[in-house]
């Protein structure tokens, strides 16, 4: 599975990748999983210091989620990863990372439209549902500039929103 934008281009990241395919997109990962980025992010996307660390999460994401590199479309470049969990009763969990240096560029933005495109044509994700630490001011205007719904079921530091893909 793959999905395009003007600027960028989502990969789908498979199991069964070359040895040297593995290796780069394991190099992306810890360059990617910075201290900055993974902030507001659950506690298995802390630490990744080292290629061993790196192939433990790739390993975990890989079962238990659909998981894209984003490229630049210009030069294959890793920006960053989407994440897709696995439909647990039509109800899919997303996130988005990207490397601290594409920032305020409207990226995400851009990679969140196209993914909801993309996403009206997959039958088994009816709601996309997404969770944003309340500090993360940015994240949370595009949710709601893109549609998504706040959900009453937030805790904590983090308020969730849902998408209805099928009502679009």
């Amino acid at each position: 599975m793959e999905f395009r934008s003007e600027r960028l281009h989502a990969k789908q990241v498979k199991p069964e990748i070359s040895e040297l395919e593995r290796e780069q997109l394991l190099l992306s990962i810890v360059s990617l999983l910075s201290p900055k980025v993974v902030e507001n992010l659950p506690p298995y996307f802390h630490n990744i210091l080292s290629m061993e660390d790196a192939a433990t999460w790739l390993d975990r994401m890989l079962s238990e989620s659909s998981l894209f590199m984003l490229e630049d479309k210009g030069s294959t470049c890793t920006l960053g990863l989407l994440f897709v969990s696995n439909s647990h009763a039509g109800r899919n969990h997303i996130g988005y990372l990207l490397a601290p240096q594409y920032w305020g560029q409207g990226l995400a933005s851009e990679l969140l439209a196209a993914f909801l495109v993309f996403a009206q044509g997959k039958l088994d994700w009816n709601t996309l549902v997404a969770g944003v630490d309340v500090t993360n001011v940015a994240s949370l205007k595009l949710l709601r500039k893109l549609g998504f719904s706040q959900s009453i079921d937030g805790s904590g530091d983090v308020v969730f929103f849902e998408y209805d893909v099928n009502s679009r």
